[in-house]
């Protein structure tokens, strides 16, 4: 059984409940989707939100929480999982994504960035672990992925 795909508020609502948990969390974005919607078309792009969707769902543990934060932006968030294994299970993740085009609509490699971060040491607060993950996406996607 797959992993449910949540909305930014479900996700969100999701995370208030683990408060007390060991959690990490990733920030996923797909690089230049932008420009795959500019030479593929729109339709093309949804395919490929759609490719990235299963990858996660199929990919992730069942405890696993994802949300689509809008746009090409997702998180994930890991239970009881620090940041070094939280850190595996993504590359695993974004390295499968990226090893081949996504679709036949998209024929060239499409790459994921991600950010990380865990609770603790990253964060105290839910807010304060979605921020840093954020950052460190940004980070991640400003130093070449």
């Amino acid at each position: 059984m797959n992993v449910q795909l949540l909305s930014r508020k479900g996700f969100e609502e999701k995370l208030e409940g683990l408060e007390d948990k060991q959690l990490s969390v990733a920030m996923l974005d797909l690089d230049h989707f932008k420009a795959i919607n500019d030479d593929f078309g729109h339709t093309a792009g949804d395919e490929v939100l759609r490719s990235l969707e299963g990858v996660l769902t199929g990919s992730l543990p069942q405890e696993a929480i994802i949300g689509r934060l809008g746009g090409d932006e997702y998180a994930v968030a890991l239970t009881d999982t620090p940041a070094e294994g939280a850190l595996i299970l993504l590359e695993e993740i974004r390295s499968h994504f990226s090893s081949r085009p996504p679709t036949p609509s998209v024929p060239r490699k499409v790459f994921l960035s991600a950010g990380i971060a865990s609770r603790p040491p990253h964060a105290e607060s839910v807010t304060d672990l979605l921020r840093a993950a954020d950052e460190a996406l940004y980070r991640a996607k400003s130093e070449g992925k």
